[in-house]
């Protein structure tokens, strides 16, 4: 089965309709199941040739058929790309689990001589779901001693 050269077009259009000339995606050059690559798309995505979708992507050595790519969300929680609040604490930190699990132990990053380690966001996570459990401790505290006095009256 072809696909229409409209279909694809329409394919092209509704992915620069949504993601603009600008978007961070995972992207392979081969199949799906050889290792993800990042990077920051390069422009909108065309029609090569009549007949694949494509987008640049910086870094990759040739365009990249939008089948091989998955746009990743700009903000968690539905948080706009240009607004300063913050996420959920817990939903965060389920992330930074997530991404540390598929990332695992060392160093990440460093930037003007600051490391950062796996660790220092594993201490943040753990944090984070201390508070987790201690205010949810708290909130079954509350709702047993309001049952206590219910149950006086």
């Amino acid at each position: 089965m072809t696909t229409a050269p409209t279909d694809l077009q329409a394919v092209v259009d509704d992915f620069n309709a949504e993601h603009g000339s600008r978007a961070w995606v995972r992207y392979w050059t081969g199949t799906r199941d050889d290792a993800a690559k990042f990077g920051l798309t390069d422009g909108k995505a065309w029609l090569l040739g009549g007949h694949t979708p494509v987008v640049r992507v910086e870094g990759a050595a040739s365009c990249i058929a939008l089948t091989h790519v998955d746009v990743i969300p700009g903000q968690p929680d539905d948080i706009e790309d240009d607004s300063r609040d913050l996420p959920n604490l817990y939903v965060a930190a389920e992330r930074v689990g997530e991404y540390i699990a598929a990332n695992g132990d060392g160093i990440y990053d460093v930037i003007d001589g600051h490391p950062l380690y796996a660790r220092d966001l594993e201490a943040l996570r753990r944090a984070a779901n201390d508070v987790q459990q201690l205010r949810e401790m708290l909130l079954n505290e509350r709702e047993a001693h309001a049952k206590a006095i219910r149950d006086l009256a």
